[in-house]
This record gives C-alpha cells, sequence and structure tokens, in this order.
C-alpha cells in the first residue's frame, strides 16, 4: 500500500508539472506489448456433410501481442493534469498456443508473459483434430481511451487468423484453416504522459500500463490432410471466450 500511495504521489507531481503544454491535440506513434489468457474458450465444431456437432473445451494463451500505429491525444492546459483522451487505428500481430481441456479433469497451464506449452490433449470427442494447435493473429487495432493518471479504454482487434492443428501420434494428419477473428475488450489502468526535455516542451512520451477484460470470437473452416485423405472444408470451428490479459503501451506524441 505504501508502494502504491508513492507512485501515485509522482505521478501527480509530474502531471502537474505538464500544465504549461499548450491547448492543441497531440499526434503520435504507438507501440503495445501484451499477454492474454482466455482460459474459459468453448470450441464448437461443425460437419456439415452429415450435420454432426460437438463442442469442446480449451485455453488460448497469447504470448506476445504486438500492436503498432498512430494516435490523437487531445490534452489542454489544466485538464492535462486530470483528463485526457487518446484514440487511435493499427495493426495488431499475435501468436497464441491453443490447448484442449479435459473437462472432468481440468489442468490450465498458461501464464503471462511466457510461452505456453502444448499439454497434448486431444480435441474433440469424434472428429478429433489433433492434440497440438497453434494460432497466428493479423489484424487490425483501434482503441479510444480517457482518462489521465487513472483511465479506462476500449479497443477491438480483428482480421485473419490462421489455425493449425497437429498430431504428435499420427505424424501425417494435419487440419489447418485460415479463417477470422474478432476480440472487443475494455481496459483500465494507469496513463502517464511526460514531456520531454522541460515542461513547455510539445513532445511527450505517453506511458500505459494496464489490465483487460474481452470477448474472443472465431470461426474457421477447416482443411483435413492425411495420409488416405484430403477433405478441404470438412468441418468448421468455431469459438468463444473471454481473454484477461496486461499490457503496456508507449506513445510519442507531438503537437
Amino acid at each position: 500500500m505504501m508502494q502504491f500511495r508513492i507512485f501515485f504521489i509522482i505521478s501527480v507531481i509530474m502531471i502537474t508539472y505538464n500544465n504549461d503544454i499548450r491547448s492543441q491535440p497531440f499526434t503520435g506513434i504507438y507501440a503495445i506489448y501484451e499477454s492474454n489468457n482466455t482460459t474459459n474458450l468453448v470450441l464448437n465444431q461443425y460437419v456439415k456433410s452429415n450435420d454432426f456437432s460437438e463442442s469442446y473445451s480449451a485455453e488460448l494463451a497469447s504470448y506476445p501481442v504486438v500492436k503498432l500505429g498512430i494516435s490523437q491525444s487531445l490534452f489542454s492546459g489544466e485538464a492535462m493534469r486530470t483528463f485526457g483522451i487518446d484514440y487511435g487505428v493499427g495493426i495488431s500481430y499475435a501468436k497464441s498456443k491453443l490447448n484442449a481441456i479435459d473437462e472432468l479433469n481440468p489442468v490450465y497451464s498458461s501464464n503471462y508473459f511466457v510461452p505456453a506449452a502444448s499439454n497434448n490433449e486431444t480435441f474433440f470427442s469424434y472428429y478429433q483434430t489433433g492434440n497440438i494447435a497453434k494460432v497466428s493473429d493479423f489484424g487490425i487495432n483501434a482503441h479510444l481511451d480517457m482518462g489521465t493518471i487513472i483511465y479506462i479504454g476500449g479497443e477491438i482487434d480483428a482480421g485473419i487468423s490462421r489455425l493449425v492443428f497437429t498430431d504428435s501420434k499420427v505424424s501425417t494428419q494435419s487440419v489447418k484453416s485460415t479463417g477470422w477473428f474478432a476480440i472487443p475488450r475494455v481496459q483500465v489502468g494507469f496513463s502517464l504522459p511526460f514531456p520531454i526535455f522541460n515542461a513547455e516542451s510539445n513532445k511527450l512520451f505517453n506511458i500505459k500500463i494496464y489490465a483487460s477484460y474481452g470477448w474472443n470470437f472465431r470461426t474457421n473452416s477447416m482443411n483435413w490432410k492425411s495420409d488416405d485423405k484430403k477433405l478441404n472444408n470438412f468441418s468448421r470451428i468455431t469459438s468463444t471466450g473471454n481473454p484477461m490479459g496486461i499490457g503496456f503501451s508507449l506513445t510519442y506524441a507531438w503537437n
């Protein structure tokens, strides 16, 4: 508690020091580094040829998550000490490990800011896609944040998702697809703007440290391949869940 009070007091002093920055919008470049875990992911697989569907529990550990873009920050005079608006758009990339979860004996392996390991648990009970799965997401990021010192915000990542299943027991089998994903999130954290060189500078760094909670939506039409068969769009896998994450953001802005 004492450490938090000291951090809070220092933040107030630094942001009060900024009150001479001119009342103009700031244009900036931002970089984001995140780690996200979705432990309640539900995979739904549908096979159209025989109208069959089944569900399976899973966890999705995303690390690293990197985002780059441009932003506008609206700070002005006295208000900058207590309030600001920051919005931007850019690109995002996430590398993830997908693990199946045994509902009778659930074991979660994901941690923050470390790559997750495969637990070799087989996905699905009937049409088994394999026991190892990797996900790569390439998308567009958009965000809107409000507040200084303590802020709240929202963002969305959406784009192309590459899902690949393999099986350590059947080396010739692969089930893969390029589909799409969308992840809207809410955030809360610290937003600390610091002027560069002096209080009257028209350049600043804005540092954010935050936690997030979101909603994960994905869909992939899977192509199955093995020694004896090659089936395109054999099944469709959709997934939903609630990712929770920790992130850091750095913006260099000027007016």
